[in-house]
């Protein structure tokens, strides 16, 4: 993730080996200084695997996540944040245990791939969350998944099986700092079964939130909500708002002059 500061210093947040890192270089030199930010807990066993790739998923999900970071600058104060998702919540992510055990939820629902976006003072951190998904019932499963038995007589068309109850079913939402991140705002207005498009593959590397000099807040997300469910670009805005849910992800607040940082958000509890 790329931004430039006020006074041209380019700045880039990355994640190299479990550790998030800001980069950045005064404007006209060529050279990067690095500066440590902290851990992120996405170790191997702090997340169950999906089958298409092997690669780190919710509970209960297909989709691929990652706990790549997201970077704004204020363009009035100078100030910058780094927002990202990990399992930190998970008792064994990060242990000695080599395998993921229990599930990603801990408790309540999952918030992943966030974005950040600041101006004039405030800072708006936007991701994908289960708190709105309908849950499932025996004459009702557009928010559950279904598995195939390949012995069935007709596989692959043959009627899907249902083992549980477990919602699926992904909104959009973002939390803000004009109450420390301590409510929640709803901005999708449908929840979307993240299966019809995105079993086993990418989905939340295209998200992103900016705040404008007036404090609104405009997010653009992926999801299947448009016409013959084919996966595009969703884009609403919103203006600021108040509602009620937990913080999930870490947001870590910097002074670009100083190179000081301090937490300003609980750690991650999702997975």
């Amino acid at each position: 993730m790329l931004a430039f500061g006020s006074d041209g210093t380019l700045y880039y947040s990355a994640l190299v080996y479990n550790f998030s890192f800001l980069n950045r270089t005064p404007s006209g030199v060529a050279a990067f200084s690095n500066t440590e930010l902290g851990r992120v807990y996405d170790d191997a066993n702090c997340y169950p695997t999906n089958v298409a790739q092997g690669r780190a998923r919710l509970s209960f999900e297909q989709f691929r996540v990652s706990s790549f970071p997201s970077l704004a600058i204020d363009p009035v104060s100078g100030k910058m944040a780094i927002a990202c998702a990990d399992d930190q919540g998970n008792p064994g992510c990060g242990g000695s245990n080599p395998a993921f055990s229990g599930l990603t939820d801990n408790p309540g629902a999952d918030k992943v791939y966030p974005a950040v976006g600041m101006n004039a003072g405030r800072t708006v951190v936007g991701y994908y969350t289960r708190d709105y998904s309908p849950k499932p019932t025996a004459t009702d499963r557009s928010c559950e998944r279904g598995f195939l038995n390949t012995t069935d007589a007709g596989y692959p068309g043959s009627p899907a099986h249902y083992i549980d109850l477990n919602p699926v079913c992904l909104d959009y939402a973002y939390s803000s700092s004009n109450d420390a991140f301590t409510s929640e705002t709803r901005v999708s207005t449908q929840s979307s079964n993240p299966y019809i498009e995105f079993s086993g593959s990418f989905i939340g590397d295209y998200t992103g939130v900016a705040v404008d000099s007036a404090g609104s807040v405009h997010t653009v997300w992926t999801d299947f909500r448009v016409a013959g469910n084919s996966a595009g670009p969703a884009i609403e805005k919103s203006r600021s708002a108040q509602c009620a849910s937990a913080l999930f992800y870490r947001v870590v607040f910097m002074n670009p002059v100083e190179s000081r940082r301090s937490t300003r958000a609980p750690a991650l509890q999702f997975a």
